[in-house]
């Protein structure tokens, strides 16, 4: 069961102020995004992975079976990073 700090109304008008500026339209596909994921999905958006490997295959295993938030790829140069 996932802990609500905020009140629901609270949590959707503090994402239309400075860093968020979303519009209703915005909001409400956060909400229903939101609102589709399971509870594993939510707790894995607070992860992310550091990796430092330039191995394609790699990342493409993470994203299928870790399924974390995000990965910050050190120290690839760009080129290699962006196209992982």
């Amino acid at each position: 069961m996932m802990i609500n700090f905020l009140e629901e109304t609270e949590q959707m008008d503090n994402l239309k102020n400075k860093p968020f500026n979303l519009t209703e339209e915005d909001i409400k596909w956060v909400k229903e995004t939101f609102d589709e994921m399971t509870e594993d999905e939510k707790i894995r958006q607070l992860f992310c992975l550091i990796a430092y490997r330039d191995e394609e295959e790699f990342y493409k295993d993470m994203a299928i079976n870790i399924k974390p938030a995000g990965v910050m790829l050190r120290p690839l140069p760009m080129d290699q990073a962006i196209n992982i």
